[in-house]
């Protein structure tokens, strides 16, 4: 009232100007309620821990495979978890090494280990990263998607095995990502420089803003504006020491509102690269479950990977679906031609974009390893 009265005297001299105050602050009183006691039904508070389940978790050693360890490295004072995947092939020399994490509020139990063991068949060794807050890494919240501190975990694990691995040919390091970590990987080897000698990006997102205006197209104003206010509120409540405000992370186009919004056959898709036959006794990793903090809905047009691009020196595979309900793939080849080595190319597939990991994987699969074997 004080406010209202002092700018009413001071500064405004019609009825329209007071009424737009009282609107201005009726708003901001309401998005103060809403950061305190959250009204969207699709908006959940509940916090939950991590699961102290690697163990329960830990992937069988197959053939062709000489052992899977467990790493631990340390991101900005975060302790984060990758599984190292040797070989087991004799080569005259020591394997060279994969640095792989997942897309969008993934982990490494999602579908990661299988590119891990096609690659150890041909005598490549794979670190298969979870970013701190997911998985077996630890950090809280749980469940954080943020690009900028995803592509810091990228770099950290990259020089852990630099550092600490006498076993490896870390002269000849390759990153591989996939959906938003294909641009993570990209942003990554930017700031490694040399050390990263090739990048596998698949199904990428290039371009935070392009992404942005993709999904408003699909999905609708009024219900982006939904996950943004989200996000803002989420952020919000951080500031004043409230609980993690989480949103689902991917549902059926057309009946849910998530993050990620698909059809039947894409979301069949996304569930089949989990880990089958979860019980409560031995659950996700790290105890996952399918939701992400919402301050993402902000943080998510910042990432543009596309303009870094020009900056990396090695040659870069991209996998680009035929369609893509995720992320607009018409930046790929918008992108390719940004980069400066002759080697990079395209490699078009014939499916979607969470079909990459079932229908398309024979074929990327064996597109990625005549690559790899190319460059690293």
């Amino acid at each position: 009232v004080f406010v209202h009265l002092r700018l009413r005297n001071r500064i405004f001299n019609s009825s329209w100007s007071a009424l737009c105050l009282y609107v201005v602050l009726g708003l901001l009183g309401a998005f103060m309620v809403n950061v305190i006691h959250p009204l969207d039904p699709i908006a959940s508070v509940e916090p939950f821990e991590k699961v102290p389940n690697v163990e329960a978790n830990h992937p069988p050693k197959l053939t062709d495979v000489k052992s899977v360890t467990d790493e631990w490295f340390v991101s900005e004072g975060t302790r984060c978890h990758g599984w190292l995947v040797l070989p087991e092939r004799e080569t005259t020399n020591f394997a060279p090494l994969v640095v792989m994490g997942h897309g969008f509020g993934g982990q490494k139990d999602m579908g990661l280990m299988k590119y891990a063991w096609e690659f150890a068949q041909e005598g490549i060794a794979s670190f298969v990263i979870d970013y701190r807050g997911l998985g077996a890494s630890d950090g809280m919240p749980r469940n954080e998607v943020d690009p900028s501190e995803h592509v810091k975990d990228f770099i950290v694990a990259v020089n852990h095995m630099i550092d600490t691995r006498s076993d490896i040919d870390t002269s000849r390091i390759a990153l591989f990502g996939t959906s938003m970590s294909g641009g993570l990987v990209i942003e990554a080897a930017a700031a490694l420089g040399d050390k990263v000698k090739a990048v596998v990006s698949q199904a990428p997102t290039l371009d935070g803003r392009q992404n942005t205006i993709f999904n408003m197209r699909n999905r609708g104003i009024l219900a982006s504006l939904r996950l943004v206010l989200n996000g803002l509120t989420d952020l919000s409540r951080r500031a004043i020491g409230l609980s993690t405000l989480y949103l689902p992370i991917v549902g059926l186009k057309g009946r849910d509102i998530a993050l990620m919004e698909v059809d039947q056959k894409e979301l069949d898709a996304y569930y089949s690269k989990h880990p089958p036959n979860q019980k409560p006794s031995v659950p996700y990793l790290g105890g996952w479950q399918p939701k992400v903090a919402a301050a993402v809905a902000v943080k998510y047009s910042r990432m543009r990977p596309i303009r870094v691009i020009e900056h990396i020196a090695g040659p870069i595979l991209f996998i680009r679906p035929a369609w893509d309900s995720v992320v607009p793939n018409h930046v790929i080849p918008q992108a390719a031609k940004l980069s400066k080595n002759p080697r990079t190319r395209i490699y078009q597939t014939e499916y979607g974009h969470f079909e990459q990991y079932t229908k398309a994987f024979d074929a990327t699969v064996n597109e990625m390893l005549l690559f790899l074997k190319e460059n690293i």
